[in-house]
């Protein structure tokens, strides 16, 4: 079946190596060179909202909040982080107290109390990948028949290790973006032109009349 044979990851890979590490134990970020030119690009919305169900989230969620060694504290919702940008906008214009307000908007997001600091569960460079879902993507990737690579560069290690797993499990990386890269099929073209295309031939549906 389609959703069991295909695996969907948001990292690439364009070099080669050699085999990836055990997945026991999660290993740490790294900083990738940068690119020649940088281009903003809108964040897009979290892929539950497309349909997925089953999301491993190695570089961590915006929408988990921990303290100290990544302890849940709360979860915050996309309403809720809306609140804290219209906070933020408002303070583009203030005069008053600009710092005391400014901590104070972001608060739900990172700040201190009686717990410590707390902050969005996010993986920073030199943190160790999200765990389980580090596991989790690697078993998946042993598993699947093919990965489709959405809009990556494959410049940031670990995740980059994700792709090879596949390719050394037998799959076919199939890569959709704007560069080519070193994935058996290249699609090239913007994700949000090329995704809906690849719906519609799979399944034989006109996307537009849903």
């Amino acid at each position: 079946m389609l959703h069991r044979a295909v695996a969907l990851t948001a990292f690439c890979l364009v070099s080669c190596g050699s085999p990836p590490p055990p997945a026991t134990t999660a290993p740490t970020a790294t900083a990738a060179p940068p690119p020649a030119a940088p281009t903003a690009t809108a964040e897009p919305a979290p892929v539950e909202d497309a349909g997925s169900t089953v999301v491993y989230s190695v570089h961590g969620t915006l929408f988990e909040i921990v303290f100290g060694q990544r302890r849940f504290l709360r979860l915050l919702s996309r309403r809720d982080l809306q609140r804290i940008g219209n906070r933020l906008a408002r303070l583009r214009s203030a005069w008053v107290l600009p710092l005391i307000r400014l901590l104070l908007a972001i608060r739900p997001l990172v700040g201190l109390s009686w717990r410590g600091i707390h902050r969005p569960k996010l993986v920073l460079f030199g943190d160790a990948l999200c765990q389980p879902d580090w596991n989790l993507a690697i078993e998946a990737m042993q598993s699947c028949d093919c990965v489709l690579q959405v809009g990556c560069s494959g410049q940031v290690f670990p995740a980059a290790l994700l792709t090879l797993v596949a390719k050394e499990h037998e799959a076919t990386v199939i890569a959709i973006d704007l560069e080519d890269t070193a994935a058996d099929i290249w699609l090239r073209g913007p994700a949000g032109e090329i995704l809906p295309d690849l719906l519609e031939a799979a399944f034989d549906e006109d996307l537009e009349n849903d």
